[in-house]
């Protein structure tokens, strides 16, 4: 089953970080660029999960931060190969989780 940590997880193995770096206060680009990541994958398969619980698992003021950041997210698709690249290979990750081939 797919969840929150599940993609967290994800994210962290693609982005070469720490879930507990994710997940802190941190802003450094290399943990910014994860966080944004989570969000956008959080929000794409994770509908469910309001950004007022995204802002408080990921240390965000309120939703309107995460917010931001995953519009970051889309922006920075379109603009860097690298980020596009690990977002994409974090989403086969978590497709595999969806569809039951990965444990």
């Amino acid at each position: 089953m797919l969840t929150v940590e599940r993609i967290l997880d994800e994210v962290a193995d693609n982005f070469n970080c720490d879930v507990s770096m994710i997940k802190s206060s941190m802003r450094i680009d290399r943990i910014s660029y994860a966080k944004q990541a989570s969000i956008y994958l959080i929000r794409k398969y994770l509908y469910q999960v309001s950004l007022d619980e995204i802002a408080e698992l990921l240390c965000y003021k309120n939703k309107t931060s995460v917010s931001r950041a995953n519009k970051k997210a889309f922006d920075n698709m379109d603009m860097d190969k690298d980020f596009r690249q690990k977002i994409v290979a974090t989403e086969r990750a978590i497709l595999l989780v969806k569809l039951n081939l990965k444990v």
